[in-house]
């Protein structure tokens, strides 16, 4: 599966993390957006039932509307790791759409 297969959405949760990012995190945003979408693709590629952990992929479960939960670690460039983020994904894979639900910095960042 492509990315360009892929129908992706954002919560407004979401868009509301993505609007409060630092200038030097939004100047990489194209870049973080399409190494999200690689590593959402490989992982959806390699493992179609999504239930298995990966790097940077962990399954958290079934989510009510049918779709598979995967919390995602995505690295920013120069922030090292505790500056990395969390993602909270909802993945159809059968139906080729993925929506990231809420978005964090990694809980010790600091």
């Amino acid at each position: 599966m492509e990315a360009t297969e892929i129908t992706w959405t954002l919560s407004p949760e979401a868009w509301e993390f993505v609007r409060g990012l630092p200038p030097e995190v939004l100047d990489q945003y194209d870049m973080l957006k399409s190494a999200f979408k690689r590593l959402i693709c490989s992982y959806i590629n390699v493992n179609g039932r999504c239930d298995v952990q990966a790097l940077g992929v962990s399954p958290m479960g079934k989510h009510v509307t049918g779709g598979k939960e995967l919390k995602v670690r995505l690295a920013v460039p120069g922030r090292g790791k505790r500056g990395s983020l969390r993602l909270a994904v909802v993945a159809f894979c059968d139906d080729k759409a993925v929506r990231i639900s809420d978005a964090c910095w990694r809980r010790d960042a600091g």
